[in-house]
Formats: C-alpha cells, sequence, structure tokens
C-alpha cells in the first residue's frame, strides 16, 4: 500500500537544531530499508514522503523513528494513495 506523508510542523522551528544531525540518516535507513521510496521538500511546509507499507499503523510506525517525530516536533498527515480507478472507463468493453 502507498501513502503519501505531509509533514506538519508542530513548534518553531528553533527548536529543531538538536534534532537535525540525525534526520537525515534516520530517513535514509527508511529509504534503504524500501519504506520510503520518494521524498521531496514542499515550501513552507516540509518533508513530504511517499511510503510503501502494509497499513497506516505501518506507516506511523515507521515515521515514528524519525527524530523529529519522535520528539513530537513534527507529525505527519497521512493519505492513501491507490490506482486511478476512473481511467478504467477509457478502456473499451470486449
Amino acid at each position: 500500500m502507498k501513502f503519501l506523508a505531509i509533514a506538519k510542523l508542530q513548534a518553531p522551528r528553533e527548536q529543531l537544531a538538536q534534532y537535525m544531525p540525525k534526520e537525515p540518516a534516520a530517513t535514509l535507513k527508511l529509504y534503504v530499508d524500501g519504506i520510503l521510496e520518494q521524498f521531496w521538500f514542499a515550501e513552507n511546509v516540509g518533508p513530504v514522503f511517499l511510503l510503501s507499507v502494509e497499513s497506516a499503523e505501518a506507516a506511523r510506525v515507521a515515521l515514528a523513528t524519525l527524530p523529529l517525530t519522535a520528539a513530537n516536533l513534527v507529525v505527519y498527515d497521512l493519505l492513501p494513495l491507490g490506482p486511478l480507478v476512473p481511467l478504467g472507463k477509457l478502456i473499451p468493453a470486449a
């Protein structure tokens, strides 16, 4: 299952500094483990991740390993993704 995880900052940016040195390594571990497929940065939002996991709970558990999330400085909105089913209407009947 795929989820789009969109960051929401829960604290002033100044509070993030002490956790930032460990955040990239934790993020890369999720990538190497095959959980985090792609990642981006959205201006005025923060990180946006495409996760490949079994469930929303598995996504939450994976994201909780990130230092900023573990410190409750960032939370993620999870958006489940799936096939664009209406495209099936474009396939001619056999």
